[in-house]
């Protein structure tokens, strides 16, 4: 099971050839993040979860990247 998580649609580069539209500053909250990784696993039917993030530049989202990836590892082992 694959799940991409779109964490913010914020970007620190400024790429004259982005073609993604206006950015926003709003990111995934946490709740919404969790849901989702939920769902993945119990529609997975035991298969491993793959995490993706993804977004403008995730890593403007670092610390809530780190959160969900503990989260995923958690839900998944338990």
């Amino acid at each position: 099971m694959q799940l991409t998580l779109n964490l913010t649609h914020a970007c620190n580069m400024g790429c004259s050839y982005c073609n993604a539209g206006a950015k926003f500053s709003r990111a995934m909250d946490n709740a919404t993040g969790q849901a989702g990784i939920a769902l993945a696993l119990d529609e997975g039917g035991g298969e491993p979860l793959e995490v993706a993030f993804f977004g403008g530049e995730p890593l403007l989202e670092f610390a809530r990247l780190l959160e969900l990836a503990d989260a995923a590892r958690a839900q998944a082992e338990a």
